[in-house]
């Protein structure tokens, strides 16, 4: 991801925001009219709670656009609460666009299925609880429209599979002015692209980990990102190699 893209991320939390007050006055209404007759009104807490979490992540979005785990959090937590709240379509949606914001990061970097297999168990007892709450029959027409979009996701899936490997498999190469920063910077900087540790970093350069922490903010504030999690999203799958033909990084007080 190229960093001029932050602007288009902001967009993104701006018209999300927007929505998620909308939703969040939706359910307030929904209360208000269905409270007088509703047997089930607990749905209607669980409306108001999902929606108070959508707005909550994207007031925090409005600031920290490229922090893609908050994203993954939120759209997560949507989707189970769909479920609860008789829905289906729209929260196997959410639930599978939760997991792309999770590739992203490299959350599935280790330990894959294990985190899969964790992650699809509220899910699915979400969905079971729709036959305790709504029925049966209207549990298996969840199910079905269920497995509609996952049958359509995977069709997608199998159409763009290859191309997204190819793309995955090229690594793009930010070019680094010697002047911005030192070998050991860089190599720091691969290091915790790779997913190694603060800890590990201090251990092997014989130095205090607060060091590090205290360096790579420097770092990531240097390359345009406000932290770990902006960094690594902004240049997922790059490659940070020096040229003396890199245009040197502006700062704040030049």
């Amino acid at each position: 991801m190229e960093y001029n893209e932050r602007k288009y991320w902001h967009w993104i939390s701006v018209v999300g925001f927007a929505l998620a007050i909308v939703c969040m006055l939706t359910s307030i209404i929904q209360y208000k009219i269905y409270r007088q007759y509703e047997p089930l009104l607990i749905c209607r807490y669980i409306s108001i709670f999902i929606n108070a979490v959508f707005l909550v992540n994207m007031s925090y979005l409005l600031f920290n656009p490229l922090h893609f785990t908050v994203y993954a959090a939120m759209l997560y937590i949507y989707g189970i609460g769909n479920l609860l709240d008789d829905g289906h379509v729209l929260s196997v949606l959410c639930i599978i666009v939760s997991a792309v914001f999770l590739y992203v990061t490299d959350f599935f970097k280790t330990r894959r299925m294990q985190k899969v297999i964790v992650l699809a168990i509220p899910p699915f007892a979400a969905l079971l609880a729709q036959s305790f709450i709504y029925g049966r029959m209207h549990f298996l027409i969840s199910a079905i429209h269920i497995i509609s979009v996952l049958f359509l996701t995977s069709v997608l899936f199998v159409l763009f599979y290859p191309r997204l490997k190819e793309l995955n498999e090229h690594n793009s190469i930010k070019f680094v002015n010697p002047n911005d920063c030192s070998e050991q910077d860089l190599k720091w900087i691969q290091q915790v692209m790779e997913g190694r540790k603060y800890f590990e970093i201090a251990q092997e350069n014989a130095i205090s980990e607060s060091k590090v922490k205290a360096r790579m903010l420097e770092l990531y504030k240097l390359f345009g990102a406000q932290n770990k999690t902006e960094f690594l999203t902004m240049y997922h799958n790059f490659i940070f190699q020096f040229s003396v033909n890199a245009e040197k990084i502006k700062t704040d007080a030049e």
